[in-house]
Formats: structure tokens, C-alpha cells, sequence
């Protein structure tokens, strides 16, 4: 097809286990080792975190935060306020660890205002500007769509990766280790993904497991977001 290999651009990373691969030689090419590259747009980090992906990500949409509202007259934000409402649907629904949702949501609210055209002196409150663009807050949308993806997951076919993927967290999380002689990695463990999800709904994993089986029981449990 005449595609080749960037050289320069291909490098090897082990995320989150073990430690750093060994540089190798390819066809007389060497190979790098690399903690950190950005790919697709999203940073990847061997730690396996996404905090350094979030701060970059912040920072690019700072920059480019002037432009979705005028500085102009004031009746030139209404027309502002659907459409860019819209896009920031679209930026901030990351998952992130808790302690930075606070820099995302401070980030989030900053956008309401200027698209609204409120400024920091006008003493008008985070609620007051949620009212006004009717966007929940970056928290409980985090909530409510780790809870529908479980779902999706749950719902799955069996022989769908994902779903066994799930599903043996879940057992293992019942005391059902993986194999004989399985056991935790020293340290404490990360907080995961499905633990934040039972900790919102307040069932165990394997109750959730059972639950989001029905469509219409797990979409009840389902964390609400301001707004909805």
C-alpha cells in the first residue's frame, strides 16, 4: 500500500505494571522508551492516570476559551448561550480521580460565565449562572455516565471482552480470585472505576452486577444530574 513506519514516532511503554521495557532495534531502526506521549489527541502516561492528560487538556481549552463568546453587547450572549451550552456538553466529561474534578468544574463554570457575559465583579453565584445555562455540574455527569456505560457492559454478550473484563472484577471484588494463588499487588490500591460506581448507588458489586442485568431497574438507580 506504500505506508511505512515513522521511526521516529514509534516508541515502546509499559503503563502502570512492571517496570520500563528495554529500548530494541527493529529492521536497523531503534526503538525508544518513552514514560509519556500524546496520542490521538490524549496524553498517555505509564503511571496508567489520566491527570496528566486532564492538566493538558485544561490547558488547551483555556486557550482557546476566548473565542466562544463575543465581548461585544450584552443581547449578542443570548445567542451564545445554547450553542456553546452544547459544546461544553461535548469538553468536560473525562473520568477523572475526584481531586481534580474541582479544576475541571472551576474550569466548567468559567465558560458559563463568559458565555453568559458575567463577570468575576458582578458577585453572582456558581448556582445562579448553573440556572441560567442549565448545565448539571462535571461531577454528577461523571456519575451518571459511569453508571449508564456499567449498564452497556453488563448487557453485553458474554464472550465480549469487556464484558468478562468487567465481570471478573466484579468476582474478584466477592472473593472470587482469578486463578489459584491470585492475590492483590502490595499498597494500596486505586480507587477504581466500579468502585466509584457502587459507592454512588450504594449496592455492592455484585448487586450492581445482577441490577444493571434489567435495563430499566439500573436506569432507575441512575445518579441524576442537575438540569436532567
Amino acid at each position: 500500500m506504500g505506508l511505512h513506519t515513522s521511526w521516529v514516532k514509534t516508541k515502546l511503554q509499559n503503563i502502570d505494571h512492571g517496570p520500563p521495557p528495554q529500548s530494541a532495534s527493529v529492521d536497523g531502526h531503534l526503538v525508544e522508551v518513552t514514560h509519556k506521549f500524546v496520542y490521538l489527541g490524549s496524553t498517555v502516561n505509564s503511571t496508567g492516570y489520566s491527570s496528566t492528560d486532564i492538566l493538558r487538556r485544561l490547558g488547551l481549552a483555556s486557550s482557546v476559551r476566548p473565542s466562544l463568546a463575543p465581548e461585544s453587547a450584552e443581547s449578542s450572549h443570548q445567542a451564545y448561550v445554547c450553542p456553546g451550552s452544547r459544546l461544553l456538553r461535548c469538553l468536560n466529561l473525562d473520568s477523572v480521580k475526584e481531586r481534580l474534578t474541582k479544576a475541571i468544574q472551576a474550569f466548567h463554570m468559567t465558560c458559563q460565565r463568559r458565555i453568559l457575559g458575567i463577570r468575576w465583579n458582578d458577585f453572582i453565584t456558581n448556582r445562579v449562572v448553573a440556572d441560567r445555562t442549565n448545565l448539571p455540574s462535571i461531577l454528577s455527569t461523571i456519575a451518571a455516565r459511569r453508571h449508564s456505560i456499567l449498564g452497556h457492559i453488563r448487557r453485553l454478550s458474554d464472550n465480549i471482552p469487556a464484558h468478562k473484563a468487567l465481570n471478573l472484577v466484579v468476582n474478584a471484588r466477592s472473593g472470587d480470585t482469578p486463578h489459584h494463588g491470585w492475590s492483590r499487588p502490595a499498597d494500596r490500591p486505586r480507587t477504581s472505576w466500579i468502585s466509584q460506581i457502587v459507592r454512588y448507588i450504594g449496592l455492592t458489586a455484585a448487586d450492581a452486577w445482577t441490577v444493571a442485568d434489567d435495563r430499566s431497574t439500573w436506569r432507575a438507580l441512575r445518579p441524576k444530574a442537575y438540569g436532567e
